[in-house]
């Protein structure tokens, strides 16, 4: 269900149900987040501690602010159905007051979760399945296994207005 959202200056945005996003807008998102990923899989396979896992992605986030920024983008951008400030597009978004950003931001990060594609497999119970092999969802979140990706890094790093 969308959801309209109030700035202080009267000016509004209303943010689709993640699960209505368009495919076409969806994958946007997706290759937004991709560097990211890839940057938390790979810390994923040298740190084995939840702990050293945050710290190392947190300092590749700040090291790589655009990565974070582009995912923040393509997240309102994909989210967001409408707004008061104009037609929906990078550079408008680029023009939001800070305030505006920042709550979209906030609003955003967690439906962006729910905009992953479920590639859960149908499987027949009697085939047989070698062991280790996966039978469940997968998903972005599921490959990080508590890893901050795709959408948290938005608390790693102060907000970056454009």
């Amino acid at each position: 269900m969308s959801q309209t959202v109030t700035f202080v200056d009267g000016q509004t945005a209303v943010v689709r149900d993640p699960k209505t996003v368009p495919v076409k807008v969806r994958r946007v998102w997706e290759h937004a987040n991709a560097p990211l990923g890839s940057i938390a899989f790979d810390i994923k396979g040298r740190f084995t501690d939840e702990e050293d896992q945050k710290r190392e992605f947190a300092k590749a986030s700040m090291a790589h602010p655009e990565l974070v920024d582009a995912q923040k983008d393509a997240s309102i951008l994909a989210l967001v159905e409408s707004w008061s400030y104009g037609e929906v597009s990078q550079a408008v978004l680029e023009s939001l007051p800070a305030y505006a950003y920042d709550k979209l931001a906030e609003v955003c990060e967690p439906l962006a979760r729910e905009m992953s594609p479920n590639f859960q497999m149908e499987t027949d119970p009697k085939a047989d399945v070698p062991a280790g092999t996966p039978t469940g969802p997968v998903s972005v979140d599921s490959v990080s296994a508590g890893m901050p990706i795709p959408s948290t890094p938005f608390t790693t790093t102060p907000p970056i207005s454009q």
